[in-house]
Parts: structure tokens; sequence; C-alpha cells
């Protein structure tokens, strides 16, 4: 009778075990969130502006693609994987009176590498970066 109870007690452990450990409960996880800034206008070039919020499986990175710039070129994203940090790209964008709000979208993707150094996409997903500027005195 014992080991009848051992052998049932034992199999539900190990469904237990298999049904809330599941391997690809991490798989789903992909976090990313809208970037929003208010910074002083006339910035200098190329200085940090700040880095979007993400939450990703350790085994996946995150690669940043600014898809449509408000004003062309006015920001960059640093592309190495999850850093995820904007730069002012092109300070003279940077200026109230002309642009008292740079928007872009950028599109987030989830990728993992393969052995030979090639991406593998996994999902994406677009979010909004918005630097709003404070006007200075002239």
């Amino acid at each position: 009778m014992k080991t009848i109870l051992k052998l049932i007690l034992s199999c539900l452990f190990i469904f237990w075990l298999t049904s809330s450990c599941s391997p690809d409960d991490s798989s789903d996880l992909f976090i990313v969130n809208d970037f929003t800034i208010t910074i002083d206008e006339n910035p200098i070039a190329n200085s940090l502006i700040g880095k979007i919020s993400s939450k990703v499986d350790p085994s996946k990175f995150l690669i940043y693609s600014i898809m449509s710039p408000a004003t062309d070129k006015a920001i960059s994203i640093l592309n190495y994987p999850e850093t995820g940090l904007i730069y002012v790209n092109d300070a003279a964008l940077f200026d109230f009176e002309t642009n008292p709000v740079i928007k872009s979208a950028v599109t987030v993707y989830l990728v993992r590498y393969k052995l030979d150094f090639s991406t593998e996409t996994l999902d994406s997903k677009t979010i909004t970066v918005t630097i709003n500027l404070k006007d200075l005195p002239e």
C-alpha cells in the first residue's frame, strides 16, 4: 500500500512540475514601452537622451529601427542588443521654435541569434518616441 501511495504521489509531483515549469513560459516575455521625455532645446550632438524601457527573455535580443521620424534624422538609437539608448543625432533639429516636439515611430524587433551569426525575427512592436523641448532664453 505504501508503494502505491508513493507511486501516486511521485506521479502527481512530476505532473505538477512539468505543468508549472514549461520551458516556453519565458519566451512570451517581450515588453517594450513608449518613450517620452522633456529636455532643454539645443542639446549637444551625440548626447544621450534616455533609454527605452523593455523586458525580454534573456535568451533573446532587441533590435531597434527608426521608422518614421517627424524631423528627419533628429535622433539615433544605439542598436547594440539590449541597449535602446536614444541619442541626439542632428542637434540643429532640437530647436523649440522650429520643432517643439520631436516624435518618431520606432519598431522594436525581438530576435534570436543563430549559430551562423544571422538573426531570426520572432516578434516586433512599434512604439512612439516623444521628445518635448523646453524653450530657453536666447
